[in-house]
């Protein structure tokens, strides 16, 4: 079975109607979704995706509201099993800490038909940088997932392809963005690149698996958020 995939850093409100519009034209089977508002989640839904999982891990500056945002996985199909896990940071911290970088690392994991998927909003480090808290954070979660055998995770990990902690990663499991590929960042929409398009390139948004999986037909889609969304397709081989 094939499972059309779509993973991407929303931003909370700011790109709403082009994330919207983006969703609805790829039609996923599942949605991976990172800095979603928790008031949103309902809103994406609709009849689409009657099945989801939402984890919080910061809140949202004053003048939007101060609600939580967080990840999601959103599905067209049962969600047959799910959990949530902080990378060794306290589950409420973030409530109390609302700034750039200041969220709580998060992996959520779903069960969905044959197929294992991860969510991730990993720790934020200035400038794609690495830091002691970052790689604490990667130890903590490359030892969980360990422990939960055959999967696919997708998300925002803050890590630039290549790095020190991009290389820990890949020496377990299989990075699916085509090399080709050199930035996952928007080059107009990302806050950086605002003024300079393009000044801010990284490749950070990820679709990492294990031999279970076959990944194809990956595509990284710019003007749609912060963060370019990307799209792909999933086998179970096995």
């Amino acid at each position: 079975m094939v499972t059309k995939i779509v993973s991407i850093n929303i931003e909370r409100h700011k790109h709403w109607d082009r994330v919207v519009e983006f969703l609805a034209k790829e039609d996923a089977d599942i949605v991976c979704l990172m800095e979603v508002c928790e008031s949103d989640v309902l809103m994406l839904l609709g009849n689409v995706y009657p099945h989801t999982i939402y984890a919080p891990n910061d809140v949202m500056p004053e003048s939007e509201g101060r609600g939580t945002t967080g990840v999601a996985i959103l599905s067209k199909n049962p969600i047959t099993r799910s959990e949530k896990f902080y990378c060794g940071e306290d589950d409420r911290a973030y409530l109390e800490k609302p700034g750039m970088g200041t969220h709580a690392p998060i992996l959520i994991l779903a069960n969905i038909g044959d197929l294992q998927i991860g969510a991730v909003h990993f720790s934020w480090t200035a400038d794609g940088s690495v830091d002691a808290r970052q790689r604490n954070h990667t130890g903590i979660l490359l030892d969980y997932l360990s422990t939960k055998g055959e999967l696919v995770i997708c998300g925002d990990f803050n890590i630039p392809r290549g790095n020190e902690m991009y290389l820990k990663i890949a020496g377990q499991y299989s990075d699916n963005i085509p090399s080709a590929i050199t930035t996952t960042l928007d080059p107009v929409l990302h806050m950086v690149n605002f003024e300079s398009p393009g000044k801010l390139a990284f490749v950070v948004d990820y679709v990492w698996s294990t031999p279970k999986y076959i990944i194809s037909d990956v595509k990284v889609v710019s003007g749609v958020s912060d963060h370019c969304g990307v799209v792909c397709e999933i086998e179970n081989i096995q």
